[in-house]
């Protein structure tokens, strides 16, 4: 009889929990901007491309050419660059040398880019012009060249191709010009970006409503508004090129900086949405979040503000969205009329729930809650909760402490005017670089770890994960980790511990934890994928998804696939690493004596798991890893250290070849008891 070996086996409770309003959405949002217009299509084109043969130049004082030169650009993938009629924007030279670009297609007239600059252009590029005497006969002659570019050029223009989109506005036709230019990457059909507002026949498409475009056709793509136009545009896209996993956004209202768009959605293949400048329309919102993963915002805060950033990161059904309703609220009222003490204190917990870290709250004692707020004067009538959940907000916001007591003065004016204050430091990290790595000292690392870890996806097309299920088909083993070797932390290991988890909240509140108890450790987060048994008697298969899915390997056998994480601390000194199995035991470990760990961190286990790759004191049991390198991956087991030399044996049988290595661990004993097949 075959023995089995436990490995990592996770816990049921990420398959009934929703994912925290913080990390609800994929989505990574970048904004790309300069000082004006011009200065933002120069770095939109650098956002777009390394290297382009070409540059697209049209006037960025009026709109229609850079309209269709949009479709051009999008065509030949190359960036669409505004200039002035008769001086070329700061940083276009070093930009073209950057580029390595060799040809300039000049869109419009000479009253729109001057004779004397394309002059100046020509002795070190071959500038086109490409222009008629109005902006449709210079919109024909785009589209002649993108014929002839695509080996396409025919005397007779199939109607057909013809999109008809209100020339004298901008909107429709900016969200035209990569549904029409990408159809040139077949030579099937090369599409017309026609400047009318009547559609000249019956044939051929109308994009806008009524009001932009007269005219009855065989197709009309349009919304009930420019916004909900864009949208109806954006699902043509994918009926004609398949899914899309980018959008450009860009604002709805003013021309200048949305020009600039057909850069990035030429190189990015992705499809150009409008917003408000202060807010997004609903389709628009529920459309990307069913659709991107990725949102570049072209333009500054005058184009498209941080509130539109905000509202792409939370749902508008969040404590977010309830949050800005009390806000509205207490900015209609007259500011001599004071927040009550416990309005105060119901703010506060708002912004704690919006933030995911409650829970961390429970974990302050008294003596903790004190300490920080030593310095402060709150008002006398809180209770121990509110003053936790005060101290909590402190931590992990950066809140000037001034700020937060002002905000608790009894004088109405002054608690009303520090809300913003409030939201500034809760949102105002947003949007933040990508990282794994960092501080737990950082002032931004609860928005950026968890939005660089919600990027990452299952590891599943590598030989690795065949390996480890066939070991468990054959009774080996109950699970095991899959990680990308490129992830992996390069820590001191006398002063780091790896701790493992499913719930991406968890590991923020651990964060917190530590902050609150002001020990300093730099942090990496390590994706994983844990494969293990599942049992039918769990329930119904759940439906599949970006970090979870069950797959049938055989009638009696169904393994789970689920996206982790393996947290790698380095403390900065061997106190700060003892101190934390204590922490763990205490806010991060459910018990007989309280099984629904109240009062802990959200996502607290039975049986945690962390390990040190040096030996530990009390608290620790010697356990070996035994794990297999290959093309990238590594395959990780846990056993007890007297069972290794079975696993390996038993892999061996599976695949002679296997170069199975092992490592020394010390795993915190809860963990060891579970491997031990130990209830608690």
């Amino acid at each position: 009889m075959k023995k089995r070996f436990l490995a990592i086996v996770l816990t049921l409770c990420m398959l009934f929990t929703a994912m925290p309003a913080f990390a609800e959405t994929t989505l990574n949002v970048e904004r790309v901007s300069g000082a004006d217009r011009y200065q933002t299509a120069i770095e939109t084109s650098k956002e777009a491309y390394d290297q382009s043969d070409a540059v697209v130049l049209a006037s960025g004082e009026n709109y229609p050419d850079a309209l269709v030169g949009g479709s051009l650009a999008v065509q030949i993938q190359a960036p669409l660059i505004l200039t002035k009629s008769g001086s070329l924007p700061d940083g276009f030279h070093e930009e073209l040398e950057r580029l390595r670009a060799e040809k300039i297609y000049i869109i419009g007239g000479e009253n729109t880019i001057s004779k004397e600059l394309m002059e100046s252009l020509a002795y070190r590029y071959n500038p086109v012009r490409l222009a008629g005497d109005d902006r449709q006969a210079t919109a024909m002659a785009v589209y002649q060249e993108r014929r002839l570019i695509a080996g396409e050029l025919k005397e007779i223009l199939p109607l057909s191709a013809r999109h008809t989109v209100n020339g004298w506005d901008f909107p429709d036709a900016l969200s035209a010009g990569p549904l029409v230019g990408r159809q040139a990457a077949s030579t099937d059909n090369i599409n017309f970006l026609f400047l009318a507002k009547e559609a000249p026949d019956t044939d051929g498409v109308i994009i806008g409503g009524e009001n932009s475009v007269k005219g009855n056709v065989k197709k009309r793509i349009a919304g009930a508004d420019r916004y909900a136009t864009a949208v109806e545009v954006a699902k043509e896209y994918v009926n004609r090129f398949g899914a899309f996993d980018t959008v450009v956004l860009v604002d709805g209202t003013n021309y200048p900086d949305a020009l600039s768009a057909s850069s990035l959605a030429g190189a990015k293949n992705a499809p150009i949405l409008l917003t408000r400048p202060g807010g997004l329309d609903q389709a628009t919102l529920d459309y990307i979040r069913s659709s991107a993963k990725t949102v570049y915002i072209v333009g500054g805060e005058n184009s498209v503000s941080s509130g539109v950033i905000t509202e792409l990161y939370y749902n508008t059904d969040s404590l977010y969205a309830e949050l800005k309703a009390e806000l509205q609220k207490y900015s209609k009222q007259d500011y001599q009329t004071a927040l009550t003490g416990n309005e105060r204190a119901d703010m506060v917990t708002l912004l704690l729930e919006d933030r995911e870290m409650l829970e961390l709250a429970n974990t302050f004692t008294k003596e903790k809650t004190d300490r920080i707020l030593a310095e402060l004067t709150l008002p006398t009538g809180l209770s121990e909760l509110e003053r936790a959940r005060a101290a909590t907000l402190l931590t992990i916001v950066d809140i000037k402490p001034e700020d937060f007591e002002r905000f608790y003065s009894a004088g109405a004016y002054v608690a009303q005017s520090y809300i913003p204050i409030f939201i500034d430091a809760i949102h105002g990290d947003l949007p933040c670089e990508l990282s794994l790595t960092g501080n737990t000292s950082d002032a931004n690392i609860l928005c950026y770890l968890p939005r660089a870890f919600n990027q990452v996806s299952l590891f599943m097309e590598n030989e690795m994960l065949k390996v480890g299920i066939k070991g468990i088909s054959e009774g080996l083993s109950t699970g095991f980790n899959i990680k990308k070797a490129e992830y992996n932390a390069d820590y001191d290991p006398t002063l780091s511990l790896r701790y493992g988890h499913s719930s991406i909240k968890h590991a923020m509140q651990l964060i917190g934890l530590l902050r609150s108890e002001q020990i300093e450790a730099e942090v990496w987060l390590e994706p994983k994928t844990s494969s293990y048994t599942y049992m039918l008697e769990w329930g119904p298969i759940p439906e599949p998804s970006r970090d979870y899915e069950v797959v049938k390997v055989r009638d009696d056998l169904y393994i789970a696939n689920a996206l982790e994480y393996d947290m790698v601390f380095e403390f900065k000194d061997k106190a700060g690493k003892d101190a934390f199995d204590q922490l763990i035991n205490t806010y991060s470990k459910k018990s007989s004596a309280n099984p629904t760990g109240e009062g802990m961190l959200a996502g607290a286990w039975w049986q945690p798991l962390y390990t040190s790759e040096t030996e530990m004191g009390s608290g620790y049991t010697p356990i070996t890893d035994n794990f297999i390198e290959e093309d990238g991956y590594e395959l990780h087991s846990f056993t007890k250290t007297e069972d290794s030399s079975a696993f390996q044996e038993g892999y061996q049988k599976i695949d002679g070849d296997l170069s199975i290595q092992t490592k020394p661990l010390w795993t915190n004993d809860a963990f060891y008891r579970y491997l031990n097949d130990e209830a608690e």
